[in-house]
């Protein structure tokens, strides 16, 4: 059987097709045909196949595939047995005259050792029958990711060797056989610098000096235009330079062509090379890490950031300024760790350096090891900065370091390099955003100071957009001249268009000016899993993430070390513990990723999270404020348990932490259509909006979350959003607007006869009647919330109820009922071991008290409000008894252990977040003329 893999897949047995149904089948063929003779596992064989994701049973389809394949070729004439069993794999035993990469191989091996041998005519026989074999685009008729691989790493096979085979014709002196064969591949390959060279040295030889000129000068042009490369590399400039000095045809041919030779050190290298390309054009800001190059001395440096983020400006700009420290040369490689184009292996990165150190061509050692020697012994005692831009890995990196204690190597990267720091002694520093004066200066300058001072306001939103990124700012510059018309308002109206961004951030002509390319070079970097990853974080629409809603979102039980992997690649940032976020611009990429996935998996994946933010806000919900009435959720958790909090300090830093996803939650959940989730999480928020006060966020959740009860008619769900708007509106002072949403929500129990939630808005519409002063009509809505309280045996609720009562005839002055009214609250709060309610009633005892001219018991009922918010580990509470005590200490007199009590209160609240603590804050700051800490924000 003959396999064909060196253009269209092809078996063969006697001239005739072998009969392969299945793509599959076909794919593996061709697998061990690349692979002849040599066992491939199983499990290896299912994730070439199924692209790296093969399903939980891609051992039995590996076992069917090859049962069918087999049986196709034994059907052909063959014996099924050229495909063999070994351990745990299969293989295809074949020799190399029957699979055509083999026989390849076969001509390759022996071409070179004839041109070792020094047997040059031997040698281009040997490499002309390599060639012969292609018959076109390898594996050009299968798809997938494995075949496609193979492809391009196949065509770059057949141009080295077609390199290899071009040298040894124009060493032999048959340069004039191969200027029609040379000129059509320059034609198919028009950027390929090996071909051209060798292209120019062949005219040369010939005798056409004009021509080769002209190729030289198309070439340079079209690298110019397509690459955006400042000049040619360097076997295409020394051929241009030495047919412009009409060198002899010997020297040029030395000049472009990469054979082995009798390899010796020279004695002596003279070049120093300059090849630090241009400096950036008013280039701002980034004096820390100009001043930070500086500082960093003999050694490597290590610049590591985000896509487009200006670390190579940086370094150039640094490198010009300092180019006088290095008169040994500065020499320049573009390792295209994160490009279109494949990383530069290391052995090309060896030449390059070595040939512009002054070694000739032909005296560069064979093997990336003696070439590794060879650059050290040349740098050894020399100064020369080296400036290796877009590093991959730290093994692409080390064979390139200098010898000696004298050079100075800064790297650029979006990795984290860290091998080079714990190995190399790197120091590495990660380069930020731009700061918004610089970013605002930069755009300005590059548009023009005076339309940037004519739009300030619009300058200030260009750049928000742009996040702060110098190559977006840049890209966004060169739109901004070509519209010359066009007010500055319009186009930052145009990039709000999240969807739309990305296309404005390009640069049509050049793939290296446009902002998505040069995303997609990180992303493309990434394992699959991580990838994965990336793609549902554009599902998440809050402005930050925390690990455990990643797990949630990519249905893992843990996400730490894929969020690692994301922030070492600077497509993610660590803000905090555990909490990362990612630029509005990378933000807009990942979406566009995760449009691209299937529905289904975009909406398991929204579901999943949405889940978690439920079930775990309706975990820290219970604790912060017990006594509510729970929410109905029927939802189970996925990969990722919820969180669960040990006390209300620890579920409210969550809240707080969280505040602003959660508020997105809500409006995602209801585009998405899950509108169970859209009224049942804001529903989970009710105790921490009532407690952080934040007004505006509960009336839009709750708004939302009344649409989508509404929307999924569930009257339940109505009823609660209602009550909820009802007291947001009463907490703002709208109180017929709390009373039309009370009376709604009212319609709705009464209806369903549901006496639980009539009594908790009855007991919520008194207070609203009482901040109307209206007493009268509350005090008979607190009485029917008891009397049904009452009846369905709701003792905490008959607390809270017992607590409003008081509070009424309080604001009546009333006092001795009111007593008598928190007295019974107070034993029923006891009772039922409800310590919130505890604390806010001995705190109104303390207030009555206090009003009344009982100081003393006042500051006892305060005392006793004190150890209860202490044993429940309230901060806030703490913080709000403390001040009142202080308060009525100063009116007994006390105004020492006033002063104590109010300098321990600014301690508690040190630290602590949220507009209640900030509320404290300014109470305490009116009574002592002290202004507390509110700690880092």
């Amino acid at each position: 059987m003959f396999v064909g893999v060196l253009g269209a897949f092809e078996a063969m047995v006697a001239g005739a097709p072998v009969r392969l149904e299945r793509r599959q089948q076909r794919l593996l063929l061709a697998l061990l045909a690349l692979n002849a003779n040599v066992p491939l596992p199983a499990d290896r064989i299912a994730e070439l196949l199924w692209d790296d994701e093969p399903p939980p049973t891609a051992r039995n389809h590996v076992q069917v595939l090859v049962s069918a394949s087999r049986k196709a070729v034994r059907a052909a004439g063959e014996p099924e047995t050229v495909i063999g069993t070994s351990g745990l794999g299969y293989r295809l035993d074949a020799p190399p005259a029957e699979v055509d990469l083999l026989s390849f191989e076969q001509d390759v091996a022996r071409g070179d050792r004839a041109v070792a041998a020094g047997r040059l005519d031997e040698a281009a026989n040997a490499l002309r029958s390599a060639l012969s074999r292609w018959r076109g685009r390898p594996l050009g008729d299968l798809t997938g990711r494995f075949a496609e691989s193979e492809s391009a790493r196949l065509t770059e096979r057949r141009l080295a060797i077609n390199l290899r085979w071009l040298d040894v014709e124009l060493v032999r002196g048959r340069a004039d056989h191969l200027v029609a064969d040379l000129t059509r591949q320059c034609a198919d390959w028009p950027l390929h610098e090996g071909l051209r060279s060798r292209l120019v040295a062949a005219l040369y030889a010939v005798g056409r000096p004009a021509d080769a000129l002209h190729v030289y000068r198309t070439g340079a042009a079209l690298l110019v235009e397509e690459q955006g490369m400042a000049q040619p590399g360097e076997r295409l400039r020394a051929a241009h330079e030495a047919v412009l000095r009409g060198d002899p045809v010997e020297q040029v041919v030395a000049a472009v062509v990469a054979l082995p030779s009798g390899i010796r050190v020279p004695a002596q290298v003279a070049a120093r090379p300059s090849q630090l390309p241009p400096d950036v054009t008013d280039f701002t800001g980034r004096e820390d890490c100009v001043a930070w190059l500086d500082r960093a001395g003999p050694g490597v440096s290590l610049l590591s950031g985000t896509a487009g983020v200006g670390k190579t400006a940086a370094v150039l700009h640094w490198a010009h300024r300092a180019r006088d420290r290095f008169p040994d040369g500065q020499l320049y490689l573009d390792l295209r760790g994160f490009s279109a184009d494949p990383p530069m292996p290391v052995g090309e990165a060896l030449a390059r350096m070595l040939v512009a150190l002054g070694v000739s061509t032909s005296d560069l050692p064979a093997g990336v090891d003696a070439q590794a020697d060879l650059f050290r012994s040349l740098t050894a005692d020399r100064r020369v900065l080296v400036v290796l831009d877009n590093a991959a890995t730290p093994a692409q990196v080390r064979p390139l370091l200098p010898g000696g204690a004298t050079s100075q190597v800064v790297i650029t990267s979006r990795g984290l390099l860290s091998g080079l720091v714990v190995r190399e002694g790197a120091r590495r520093l990660g380069l930020e955003l731009l700061p918004e004066h610089d970013a605002v200066r930069l755009l300005s300058r590059v548009i023009g100071a005076d339309r940037a001072r004519g739009e300030p306001a619009a300058v200030r939103e260009l750049v928000r957009q742009c996040a702060r990124l110098p190559l977006a700012l840049r890209v966004l510059a060169e739109r901004i001249a070509s519209r010359p018309g066009r007010r500055l308002a319009d186009l930052g109206a145009e990039l709000t268009v999240q969807r739309r961004r990305l296309d404005v951030l390009t640069a049509a002509d050049d793939e290296t000016a446009a902002m998505r390319p040069v995303f997609s070079w990180s992303y493309r970097s990434l394992a699959p899993d991580a990838a994965r990853l990336f793609r549902l974080l554009g599902l998440h629409v809050g402005p930050h993430v925390s690990g455990p809603v990643v797990a949630a979102l990519a249905g893992v039980p843990d996400a730490g070390e894929l969020l690692d992997r994301l922030t070492g690649a600077h497509l993610l940032t660590a803000v905090g513990h555990d909490r990362y976020q990612c630029h509005d611009l990378l933000r807009c990429y990942a979406r566009e990723l995760a449009d691209a996935q299937e529905p289904d998996v975009r909406e398991r994946a929204v579901r999943d999270m949405l889940t978690w933010y439920l079930l775990t806000a309706d975990a820290a919900n219970s604790v912060l404020m017990p006594q509510r009435m729970a929410v109905p959720i029927t939802a189970r958790p996925g990969a990722a348990a919820p969180l669960r909090f040990d006390g209300p300090d620890r579920a409210r830093t969550w809240f707080e932490a969280e505040h602003p996803n959660l508020v997105a939650a809500v409006g995602q959940a209801a585009d998405a259509g899950l509108h169970d989730i859209a009224w049942q999480l804001p529903a989970t928020l009710w105790s921490f909006f009532y407690l952080s006060k934040r007004w505006a966020d509960w009336t839009s959740t709750h708004t939302i979350g009344l649409a989508s009860a509404r929307r999924c008619a569930d009257e339940h769900g109505e009823a609660r959003m209602l009550h909820s708007l009802g007291t947001a509106a009463w907490n703002q002072g709208l109180l017929d607007e709390a009373r039309g949403h009370y009376d709604q929500a009212l319609a709705i129990w009464r209806r369903h006869g549901d006496r639980l939630g009539e009594s908790q808005t009855l007991n919520n519409l008194g207070a609203a009647l009482c901040a109307r002063q209206e007493f009268d009509e509350a005090l008979v809505c607190y009485r029917r919330a008891l009397r049904l309280r009452t009846e369905i045996g709701d003792r905490r609720g008959q607390g809270q109820t017992l607590n409003n009562l008081g509070e009424a005839h309080r604001e009546l002055s009333q006092f001795g009922s009111a007593i008598e009214y928190f007295e019974q609250a107070l034993e029923i709060h006891r009772e039922v071991a409800d310590s919130f309610g505890q604390s806010e009633t001995l705190a109104n005892l303390g207030v009555l008290h206090r009003e009344v001219g009982s100081a003393d018991e006042a500051a006892d009922y305060f005392r006793r409000a004190l150890a209860v918010c202490r044993g429940m580990g309230d901060s806030l509470g703490v913080a709000a008894n403390l001040i009142e005590l202080g308060r009525t200490l100063r009116e007994t007199g006390e105004a020492g252990p006033a002063r104590d009590s109010w300098a321990e209160a600014s301690a508690v609240l040190a630290g602590l977040p949220g507009t209640d603590a900030d509320r404290l804050r300014a109470d305490l700051a009116d009574l002592t003329g002290v202004r507390a800490y509110a700690g880092p924000r």
